[in-house]
Protein backbone atom coordinates (compact mmCIF):
# COMPACT_ATOMS: atom_id res chain seq x y z
CA UNK A 1 0.00 0.00 0.00
CA UNK A 2 1.29 3.78 -0.51
CA UNK A 3 0.18 6.81 0.61
CA UNK A 4 -1.53 8.89 -1.52
CA UNK A 5 0.72 12.23 -0.01
CA UNK A 6 3.79 10.09 -1.48
CA UNK A 7 1.90 9.79 -5.05
CA UNK A 8 0.92 13.61 -5.01
CA UNK A 9 4.50 15.03 -4.08
CA UNK A 10 6.48 13.57 -6.08
CA UNK A 11 4.41 13.09 -9.63
CA UNK A 12 2.67 16.27 -7.93
CA UNK A 13 6.09 18.30 -8.68
CA UNK A 14 6.26 16.28 -12.03
CA UNK A 15 2.67 17.83 -13.33
CA UNK A 16 2.67 21.21 -11.61
CA UNK A 17 1.48 23.78 -13.86
CA UNK A 18 -0.50 21.09 -16.17
CA UNK A 19 -4.06 20.72 -13.96
CA UNK A 20 -5.71 23.45 -15.73
CA UNK A 21 -3.55 24.42 -18.80
CA UNK A 22 -3.55 21.03 -20.32
CA UNK A 23 -5.64 18.87 -18.72
CA UNK A 24 -8.80 18.29 -16.01
CA UNK A 25 -7.65 17.56 -12.47
CA UNK A 26 -9.60 14.06 -12.45
CA UNK A 27 -7.33 13.40 -15.88
CA UNK A 28 -4.00 14.20 -13.65
CA UNK A 29 -5.09 11.90 -10.94
CA UNK A 30 -6.25 9.45 -12.64
CA UNK A 31 -2.61 9.40 -15.08
CA UNK A 32 -0.91 9.98 -11.61
CA UNK A 33 -2.15 6.62 -10.23
CA UNK A 34 -1.92 5.08 -13.36
CA UNK A 35 2.12 5.57 -13.33
CA UNK A 36 2.75 5.13 -9.81
CA UNK A 37 1.08 1.72 -9.37
CA UNK A 38 2.64 1.00 -12.79
CA UNK A 39 6.23 1.50 -11.61
CA UNK A 40 4.68 -0.55 -8.40
CA UNK A 41 3.22 -3.57 -9.12
CA UNK A 42 4.93 -6.64 -10.19
CA UNK A 43 2.32 -7.73 -12.10
CA UNK A 44 1.48 -4.31 -15.16
CA UNK A 45 -2.32 -5.51 -15.80
CA UNK A 46 -5.05 -3.01 -14.51
CA UNK A 47 -6.05 -5.58 -11.79
CA UNK A 48 -2.05 -5.34 -10.21
CA UNK A 49 -2.28 -1.64 -10.38
CA UNK A 50 -5.06 -1.49 -8.33
CA UNK A 51 -3.74 -3.88 -6.16
CA UNK A 52 -0.63 -1.78 -5.40
CA UNK A 53 -3.05 1.61 -4.88
CA UNK A 54 -5.52 -0.39 -2.77
CA UNK A 55 -8.28 2.20 -2.38
CA UNK A 56 -7.23 5.03 -3.97
CA UNK A 57 -8.21 3.64 -7.28
CA UNK A 58 -10.79 1.04 -8.36
CA UNK A 59 -10.06 -0.81 -11.79
CA UNK A 60 -13.50 0.17 -13.16
CA UNK A 61 -12.54 4.02 -12.54
CA UNK A 62 -8.90 3.70 -14.65
CA UNK A 63 -10.92 1.18 -17.21
CA UNK A 64 -13.47 3.87 -17.89
CA UNK A 65 -10.18 6.15 -17.86
CA UNK A 66 -8.72 4.63 -20.51
CA UNK A 67 -11.56 4.35 -22.59
CA UNK A 68 -12.00 7.58 -22.74
CA UNK A 69 -11.48 10.05 -25.67
CA UNK A 70 -11.41 13.43 -24.15
CA UNK A 71 -9.19 11.70 -22.27
CA UNK A 72 -7.00 11.42 -24.81
CA UNK A 73 -7.07 14.20 -26.13
CA UNK A 74 -5.57 15.66 -23.21
CA UNK A 75 -3.53 13.48 -22.78
CA UNK A 76 -1.81 13.89 -26.22
CA UNK A 77 -1.46 18.11 -24.80
CA UNK A 78 0.35 16.71 -21.74
CA UNK A 79 2.79 14.23 -23.18
CA UNK A 80 3.44 16.80 -26.02
CA UNK A 81 4.27 20.03 -23.65
CA UNK A 82 5.85 17.26 -21.05
CA UNK A 83 8.23 15.97 -23.75
CA UNK A 84 8.87 19.57 -25.01
CA UNK A 85 9.74 20.98 -21.46
CA UNK A 86 11.90 18.38 -20.32
CA UNK A 87 13.66 18.04 -23.78
CA UNK A 88 14.69 22.14 -23.81
CA UNK A 89 16.06 21.78 -19.72
CA UNK A 90 17.99 18.61 -20.69
CA UNK A 91 20.12 20.63 -23.38
CA UNK A 92 21.20 23.23 -21.17
CA UNK A 93 22.07 20.09 -18.62
CA UNK A 94 25.74 19.00 -18.64
CA UNK A 95 27.04 20.64 -21.69
CA UNK A 96 24.47 18.78 -24.06
CA UNK A 97 24.13 21.91 -26.37
CA UNK A 98 27.89 21.06 -27.15
CA UNK A 99 27.31 17.89 -28.85
CA UNK A 100 24.85 16.35 -31.57
CA UNK A 101 20.91 15.48 -30.64
CA UNK A 102 19.38 12.51 -32.54
CA UNK A 103 15.88 11.56 -32.86
CA UNK A 104 15.80 7.82 -33.82
CA UNK A 105 12.30 5.92 -35.47
CA UNK A 106 11.12 3.00 -35.50
CA UNK A 107 7.85 0.79 -34.83
CA UNK A 108 6.57 -1.59 -32.27
CA UNK A 109 3.77 -3.60 -31.68
CA UNK A 110 1.33 -3.01 -28.68
CA UNK A 111 0.59 -6.66 -27.99
CA UNK A 112 2.59 -10.01 -28.23
CA UNK A 113 0.13 -11.42 -30.31
CA UNK A 114 0.46 -8.86 -32.87
CA UNK A 115 3.28 -9.68 -34.51
CA UNK A 116 1.68 -12.94 -36.27
CA UNK A 117 -1.29 -11.42 -37.51
CA UNK A 118 -1.97 -9.01 -40.64
CA UNK A 119 -5.01 -7.37 -40.19
CA UNK A 120 -7.12 -8.95 -37.14
CA UNK A 121 -6.37 -10.64 -33.97
CA UNK A 122 -8.88 -12.57 -31.62
CA UNK A 123 -8.28 -11.60 -27.58
CA UNK A 124 -10.49 -12.45 -24.83
CA UNK A 125 -13.70 -14.29 -24.32
CA UNK A 126 -15.92 -14.01 -27.05
CA UNK A 127 -13.21 -13.62 -29.95
CA UNK A 128 -13.75 -9.94 -29.30
CA UNK A 129 -11.64 -8.43 -32.36
CA UNK A 130 -9.30 -5.66 -32.00
CA UNK A 131 -7.24 -3.51 -34.55
CA UNK A 132 -3.60 -4.10 -35.39
CA UNK A 133 -1.97 -1.88 -32.93
CA UNK A 134 1.31 -0.74 -34.54
CA UNK A 135 2.83 2.53 -32.36
CA UNK A 136 5.48 4.64 -34.05
CA UNK A 137 7.79 6.20 -31.58
CA UNK A 138 10.26 8.93 -31.99
CA UNK A 139 13.56 8.93 -29.12
CA UNK A 140 14.96 11.97 -28.35
CA UNK A 141 19.20 10.99 -27.77
CA UNK A 142 21.37 13.38 -26.14
CA UNK A 143 24.95 12.93 -25.05
CA UNK A 144 24.58 12.77 -20.80
CA UNK A 145 22.23 9.43 -21.61
CA UNK A 146 19.21 11.44 -21.57
CA UNK A 147 16.24 9.67 -23.27
CA UNK A 148 13.47 11.66 -24.25
CA UNK A 149 10.26 9.73 -26.05
CA UNK A 150 7.87 11.70 -28.53
CA UNK A 151 4.09 10.80 -27.92
CA UNK A 152 3.64 7.38 -29.74
CA UNK A 153 1.15 7.75 -32.62
CA UNK A 154 -0.98 4.72 -33.08
CA UNK A 155 -1.37 3.18 -36.79
CA UNK A 156 -4.96 1.47 -37.52
CA UNK A 157 -4.82 -0.72 -40.05
CA UNK A 158 -6.64 -0.02 -43.70
CA UNK A 159 -9.89 -1.96 -42.09
CA UNK A 160 -10.27 -0.03 -39.02
CA UNK A 161 -8.88 3.48 -39.83
CA UNK A 162 -10.97 3.02 -43.55
CA UNK A 163 -10.52 6.69 -45.37
CA UNK A 164 -8.54 8.20 -42.72
CA UNK A 165 -5.68 5.82 -43.00
CA UNK A 166 -1.91 6.90 -43.34
CA UNK A 167 1.42 4.90 -43.86
CA UNK A 168 4.11 4.67 -40.80
CA UNK A 169 6.13 7.21 -43.29
CA UNK A 170 3.10 9.37 -42.96
CA UNK A 171 2.87 9.41 -39.35
CA UNK A 172 6.64 9.78 -38.58
CA UNK A 173 6.70 13.16 -41.06
CA UNK A 174 3.96 14.60 -38.52
CA UNK A 175 6.35 13.99 -36.06
CA UNK A 176 9.09 15.68 -37.98
CA UNK A 177 6.57 18.52 -37.93
CA UNK A 178 6.22 18.91 -34.52
CA UNK A 179 9.90 19.02 -32.86
CA UNK A 180 9.72 22.86 -33.77
CA UNK A 181 12.18 23.48 -30.55
CA UNK A 182 15.13 22.72 -32.16
CA UNK A 183 17.25 22.14 -35.63
CA UNK A 184 20.29 20.17 -36.59
CA UNK A 185 18.65 16.94 -35.23
CA UNK A 186 20.27 13.80 -36.62
CA UNK A 187 17.30 11.59 -37.42
CA UNK A 188 18.31 8.03 -37.60
CA UNK A 189 15.98 5.30 -38.96
CA UNK A 190 15.89 2.03 -40.61
CA UNK A 191 15.52 0.86 -44.30
CA UNK A 192 11.45 0.73 -43.94
CA UNK A 193 11.68 4.53 -43.56
CA UNK A 194 14.31 5.56 -46.43
CA UNK A 195 12.19 7.61 -49.45
CA UNK A 196 12.38 11.14 -51.00
CA UNK A 197 9.01 12.90 -49.08
CA UNK A 198 10.28 11.96 -45.26
CA UNK A 199 14.39 12.88 -46.61
CA UNK A 200 12.90 15.64 -48.08
CA UNK A 201 10.88 16.71 -44.79
CA UNK A 202 14.13 15.96 -42.94
CA UNK A 203 16.32 18.45 -44.67
CA UNK A 204 13.58 21.46 -45.41
CA UNK A 205 13.21 21.21 -41.45
CA UNK A 206 16.66 21.80 -40.96
CA UNK A 207 17.96 18.35 -39.98
CA UNK A 208 20.32 15.60 -41.22
CA UNK A 209 19.55 11.98 -41.51
CA UNK A 210 21.13 8.28 -41.40
CA UNK A 211 19.15 5.83 -42.46
CA UNK A 212 19.64 2.12 -43.86
CA UNK A 213 19.42 1.22 -47.45
CA UNK A 214 18.36 -2.25 -49.08
CA UNK A 215 20.78 -3.51 -50.98
CA UNK A 216 18.23 -3.45 -54.44
CA UNK A 217 18.46 0.40 -53.71
CA UNK A 218 18.95 1.85 -57.33
CA UNK A 219 22.01 3.87 -57.99
CA UNK A 220 22.77 6.33 -61.19
CA UNK A 221 26.40 7.00 -62.06
CA UNK A 222 26.37 8.95 -65.28
CA UNK A 223 24.12 6.71 -67.54
CA UNK A 224 24.58 3.42 -65.84
CA UNK A 225 21.96 2.24 -63.34
CA UNK A 226 23.12 -0.13 -60.78
CA UNK A 227 21.86 -1.68 -57.32
CA UNK A 228 23.83 -1.01 -53.83
CA UNK A 229 24.16 -4.83 -53.60
CA UNK A 230 26.25 -4.55 -57.06
CA UNK A 231 29.01 -2.61 -55.75
CA UNK A 232 29.45 -5.13 -52.77
CA UNK A 233 30.52 -7.86 -55.80
CA UNK A 234 31.93 -5.68 -58.66
CA UNK A 235 34.22 -3.04 -56.73
CA UNK A 236 34.74 -5.98 -54.15
CA UNK A 237 33.63 -3.73 -51.29
CA UNK A 238 34.60 -6.47 -48.88
CA UNK A 239 38.20 -5.80 -49.67
CA UNK A 240 38.15 -1.97 -49.18
CA UNK A 241 36.98 -2.44 -45.71
CA UNK A 242 38.80 -0.75 -42.60
CA UNK A 243 38.77 -1.19 -39.47
CA UNK A 244 36.80 1.56 -37.04
CA UNK A 245 37.08 2.09 -33.69
CA UNK A 246 34.59 4.06 -31.28
CA UNK A 247 35.81 4.68 -28.03
CA UNK A 248 33.93 4.91 -25.39
CA UNK A 249 31.68 8.27 -25.33
CA UNK A 250 28.28 9.46 -24.33
CA UNK A 251 24.62 8.60 -24.87
CA UNK A 252 24.76 5.10 -23.79
CA UNK A 253 27.23 5.57 -21.37
CA UNK A 254 29.27 2.22 -21.89
CA UNK A 255 32.38 2.10 -21.07
CA UNK A 256 33.95 -0.52 -23.56
CA UNK A 257 35.59 0.22 -27.28
CA UNK A 258 33.21 -1.51 -30.19
CA UNK A 259 35.33 -2.35 -33.64
CA UNK A 260 33.43 -1.77 -37.04
CA UNK A 261 35.19 -3.04 -40.63
CA UNK A 262 33.57 -0.24 -43.02
CA UNK A 263 34.02 2.03 -45.87
CA UNK A 264 32.27 4.84 -46.97
CA UNK A 265 31.78 5.95 -51.17
CA UNK A 266 29.99 8.84 -52.32
CA UNK A 267 27.29 8.21 -55.10
CA UNK A 268 23.97 9.69 -56.75
CA UNK A 269 20.27 8.66 -55.86
CA UNK A 270 17.73 9.38 -58.12
CA UNK A 271 15.06 10.14 -55.64
CA UNK A 272 17.79 11.69 -53.19
CA UNK A 273 20.50 13.07 -54.57
CA UNK A 274 24.17 13.26 -53.72
CA UNK A 275 24.45 10.89 -51.08
CA UNK A 276 27.54 9.17 -48.87
CA UNK A 277 26.86 5.28 -48.67
CA UNK A 278 28.48 3.98 -46.27
CA UNK A 279 29.16 -0.58 -46.17
CA UNK A 280 29.57 -1.97 -42.54
CA UNK A 281 29.87 -4.77 -40.69
CA UNK A 282 31.32 -5.70 -37.07
CA UNK A 283 34.82 -6.66 -37.18
CA UNK A 284 36.13 -10.04 -37.44
CA UNK A 285 32.30 -11.28 -36.03
CA UNK A 286 31.66 -14.76 -38.13
CA UNK A 287 28.87 -14.42 -40.13
CA UNK A 288 28.55 -10.84 -39.47
CA UNK A 289 26.07 -9.32 -42.21
CA UNK A 290 27.12 -6.62 -44.27
CA UNK A 291 24.50 -2.81 -43.68
CA UNK A 292 24.40 -0.71 -46.46
CA UNK A 293 23.05 2.95 -44.90
CA UNK A 294 22.87 6.62 -46.47
CA UNK A 295 23.19 9.85 -45.30
CA UNK A 296 23.13 13.70 -46.23
CA UNK A 297 26.43 14.22 -44.35
CA UNK A 298 28.83 13.66 -46.89
CA UNK A 299 31.40 15.61 -45.67
CA UNK A 300 31.37 13.86 -42.30
CA UNK A 301 34.41 11.07 -41.69
CA UNK A 302 33.56 7.42 -41.81
CA UNK A 303 33.96 7.13 -38.17
CA UNK A 304 31.19 9.94 -37.56
CA UNK A 305 28.72 8.19 -39.82
CA UNK A 306 29.35 5.04 -38.06
CA UNK A 307 28.79 6.07 -34.99
CA UNK A 308 25.67 7.91 -35.69
CA UNK A 309 23.97 5.13 -37.41
CA UNK A 310 25.37 2.88 -34.46
CA UNK A 311 23.02 5.05 -31.84
CA UNK A 312 19.69 3.79 -34.13
CA UNK A 313 19.87 0.62 -31.41
CA UNK A 314 19.07 2.31 -28.41
CA UNK A 315 15.23 3.12 -29.36
CA UNK A 316 15.45 -1.01 -29.75
CA UNK A 317 17.09 -1.28 -26.01
CA UNK A 318 13.80 1.37 -25.00
CA UNK A 319 11.23 -0.50 -26.15
CA UNK A 320 12.79 -3.46 -24.29
CA UNK A 321 12.55 -1.48 -20.99
CA UNK A 322 9.26 -0.04 -21.36
CA UNK A 323 7.60 -3.25 -22.12
CA UNK A 324 9.25 -5.44 -19.47
CA UNK A 325 9.47 -3.01 -16.92
CA UNK A 326 6.77 -0.82 -17.44
CA UNK A 327 4.18 -2.88 -18.82
CA UNK A 328 3.96 -1.24 -22.58
CA UNK A 329 2.48 -4.14 -24.23
CA UNK A 330 0.55 -5.35 -21.01
CA UNK A 331 -2.69 -3.79 -22.38
CA UNK A 332 -5.72 -6.25 -22.82
CA UNK A 333 -8.19 -3.65 -23.41
CA UNK A 334 -9.91 -3.90 -27.13
CA UNK A 335 -10.83 -0.16 -27.90
CA UNK A 336 -7.52 1.70 -30.06
CA UNK A 337 -8.89 4.64 -27.60
CA UNK A 338 -7.49 2.31 -24.80
CA UNK A 339 -4.53 1.05 -26.38
CA UNK A 340 -2.72 4.93 -27.33
CA UNK A 341 -3.87 6.12 -23.66
CA UNK A 342 -2.15 3.31 -22.11
CA UNK A 343 1.15 3.65 -24.41
CA UNK A 344 1.13 7.41 -23.82
CA UNK A 345 0.97 7.24 -19.64
CA UNK A 346 3.73 4.60 -20.45
CA UNK A 347 5.89 7.19 -21.82
CA UNK A 348 4.80 9.61 -19.36
CA UNK A 349 5.56 7.28 -16.59
CA UNK A 350 8.99 6.79 -17.81
CA UNK A 351 9.58 10.17 -18.14
CA UNK A 352 8.66 11.00 -14.70
CA UNK A 353 11.01 8.45 -13.51
CA UNK A 354 13.70 9.86 -15.49
CA UNK A 355 13.34 13.33 -13.92
CA UNK A 356 13.23 11.76 -10.76
CA UNK A 357 16.47 10.38 -10.88
CA UNK A 358 17.83 13.67 -12.44
CA UNK A 359 16.57 15.08 -9.26
CA UNK A 360 17.48 12.92 -6.51
CA UNK A 361 20.91 11.22 -8.36
CA UNK A 362 22.49 13.98 -10.45
CA UNK A 363 25.89 12.35 -9.89
CA UNK A 364 24.85 9.15 -11.84
CA UNK A 365 24.71 11.90 -14.82
CA UNK A 366 27.47 14.97 -14.10
CA UNK A 367 30.20 11.68 -14.08
CA UNK A 368 29.94 9.77 -17.41
CA UNK A 369 32.32 7.31 -15.97
CA UNK A 370 30.06 6.36 -13.49
CA UNK A 371 29.12 2.85 -14.09
CA UNK A 372 27.24 4.44 -17.46
CA UNK A 373 24.30 6.07 -17.42
CA UNK A 374 21.43 4.92 -14.99
CA UNK A 375 18.87 2.88 -16.99
CA UNK A 376 15.09 1.89 -16.10
CA UNK A 377 16.09 -0.62 -13.51
CA UNK A 378 17.69 2.33 -11.79
CA UNK A 379 14.79 4.33 -11.98
CA UNK A 380 12.40 1.63 -10.44
CA UNK A 381 14.97 0.69 -7.43
CA UNK A 382 15.01 5.00 -6.80
CA UNK A 383 11.51 5.31 -7.07
CA UNK A 384 10.25 2.28 -4.62
CA UNK A 385 12.86 3.59 -1.94
CA UNK A 386 11.72 7.02 -2.34
CA UNK A 387 7.86 5.66 -1.77
CA UNK A 388 9.24 3.34 1.22
CA UNK A 389 11.41 6.26 2.95
CA UNK A 390 7.97 8.65 2.61
CA UNK A 391 5.93 5.92 3.92
CA UNK A 392 8.29 5.40 6.97
CA UNK A 393 7.66 8.88 7.39
CA UNK A 394 4.20 8.39 8.12
CA UNK A 395 4.46 5.67 10.02
CA UNK A 396 6.87 7.57 12.28
CA UNK A 397 4.19 10.45 12.66
CA UNK A 398 1.17 7.76 13.14
CA UNK A 399 3.53 6.79 15.83
CA UNK A 400 2.44 7.97 19.60
CA UNK A 401 5.56 7.48 21.46
CA UNK A 402 9.24 7.40 21.21
CA UNK A 403 9.35 3.68 21.46
CA UNK A 404 6.47 2.70 19.07
CA UNK A 405 8.65 5.39 16.55
CA UNK A 406 11.86 2.53 17.83
CA UNK A 407 9.91 -0.28 16.99
CA UNK A 408 9.05 1.01 13.24
CA UNK A 409 12.43 1.79 12.48
CA UNK A 410 13.64 -1.34 13.91
CA UNK A 411 11.42 -2.95 12.03
CA UNK A 412 12.42 -1.53 8.38
CA UNK A 413 16.00 -1.79 9.32
CA UNK A 414 16.46 1.99 9.47
CA UNK A 415 19.42 3.81 11.73
CA UNK A 416 18.64 5.96 14.14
Amino acid sequence: MISLTTKLGELGYFFKGYWKSRASKPVIQNAMAFITGIALSPKKTLAGICRVLSAQASEDQLRKFLNSAPARRQLRRLMDDKSRALFLTAVKRNGNYLYAIYLIFDATYMGRHSMTMEDLFFVGKGAKKTGNHVFLVGLLLLHDGTRIPLRPRLQKSRKTAKKNYKTQIDIVMEMVEGVEFRKGLIVVADSYFLSKKFTDRIVDKGHHYVIAAKRDRVVVEGKARRQLQDYVVGEKIQSRLRKVTLDSFGYRGQNKTKHYSACKREVHINDLGDVAVVFSRRYKKRGAELKMFVSDLVDASLEELVQHYDLRWEIEVFFREVKSLLGFEACRMHKSVAQENWGILVCLGFLHLQALSHKHEPEKWENRRFRGQPRLSDYLLLHAMLIQRKNVEHLLRAGRTRHDRRRIMEYFAIPA
